[in-house]
């Protein structure tokens, strides 16, 4: 294997995307830039983040009445009546009002980081005597043979890990089997496929792809709390409206994703995956509006779907040639014509 030389960037914008998608809100992203000091109050923001979201979501609960309905369906055992609903109301409003603004400058500073990330990383390259990194120059010396079927050989294997998770949670869902665990096991998952695009990423030298998937999961994330909104019996015009403009930004990044590993790959597969991705998507923001439950089942045997759809495209791709790394939103029009070309 080759030896980098001395000068050669220390620290690599995919492997900070990466800390940042799966692990940003322990500002694991600042740790690997060592950025030590800064991280350690995103880490103790991250925490007090977390915590606040479970209060968000005990408060959206427990002043919904279908959910509340679902929970006494759940927990039989839960007595409780309408003073205890006020009760709890009450004593969960104010931590929540008290914790809002430092809450949401802690997410003002994670998204700053998002579209600061390539900055940070050529400061803290410069900082440790280290060249730039530059992701187009001279590509053919960025990897060598060895390195780049070592990339793609990991990358398939924690996609066929990924995929295979997510496929066993949807058929416990869909059979309403509850385990221990089964959250950690959904989220490794998740990782699992983070860590196949960083692979991939390295092998085509992109500094979009990573990017782009991290919008993607923010806008997917998004997306979910209109769609449980629905699912709780609140069939607002705004409900529906805010989650076909995520679902449909989720979209949009999808595309450039799926194009990109096309255009590298070659695979012809990865176009089928994203209309059945998009079709899955329109599905379930359908459905959750007429019939929750069914919205769910289908949800479910979409991301079975999907899963089965990257685990082909994982199989059937052998070779990346090197990203052009314009698969910005910006570029948005091109790529859906370009798409529409490759589909006729």
């Amino acid at each position: 294997m080759q030896t980098l030389p001395q000068n050669a960037p220390k620290f690599h914008l995919n492997t900070a995307y990466t800390l940042y998608l799966t692990l940003g809100v322990f500002s694991a992203h600042r740790f690997y830039l060592k950025k030590n000091v800064s991280a350690i109050f995103q880490l103790l923001g991250g925490f007090g983040f977390i915590i606040f979201v479970c209060f968000l979501v005990a408060y959206a609960l427990i002043s919904n009445d279908s959910a509340l309905e679902i929970l006494r369906s759940i927990r039989p055992s839960l007595e409780f009546d309408d003073q205890d609903t006020l009760r709890a109301r009450e004593n969960l409003i104010k931590p929540i009002m008290v914790f809002a603004l430092p809450n949401l400058a802690y997410l003002a500073w994670i998204i700053y980081d998002f579209f600061n990330l390539e900055k940070m990383v050529d400061s803290a390259n410069l900082s440790a005597g280290c060249e730039i990194e530059n992701m187009n120059e001279n590509p053919s010396e960025s990897l060598n043979l060895e390195e780049k079927s070592a990339n793609l050989a990991s990358a398939r294997q924690l996609a066929y890990i990924g995929c295979g998770l997510l496929i066993l949670m949807a058929v416990l869902n869909i059979f309403g089997t509850k385990i221990n665990g089964a959250e950690l096991a959904s989220t490794a998952g998740q990782i699992c496929l983070a860590m196949s695009a960083y692979f991939i990423a390295s092998t085509i030298c992109s500094k979009t792809l990573l990017r782009n998937l991290t919008l993607f999961v923010v806008f997917d994330g998004l997306a979910l709390i209109p769609f449980l909104m629905m699912m709780f019996g609140d069939k607002s015009l705004i409900a529906f409206v805010f989650g076909a403009v995520f679902t449909g930004l989720g979209a949009c990044f999808a595309l450039l994703i799926y194009k990109e590993l096309f255009q590298t790959s070659g695979c012809e597969i990865f176009v089928k995956a994203f209309f059945v991705y998009a079709l899955s998507c329109v599905i379930g923001l359908v459905l959750v509006y007429f019939n929750p439950i069914l919205a769910i089942i289908a949800v479910q045997i979409c991301s079975i779907i999907n899963s089965l759809f990257i685990i082909a495209c994982a199989k059937d791709s052998r070779n990346f040639e090197i990203s052009k790394n314009n698969y910005y939103f910006s570029n948005l029009k091109f790529h859906i014509s370009e798409f529409n070309k490759i589909k006729s």
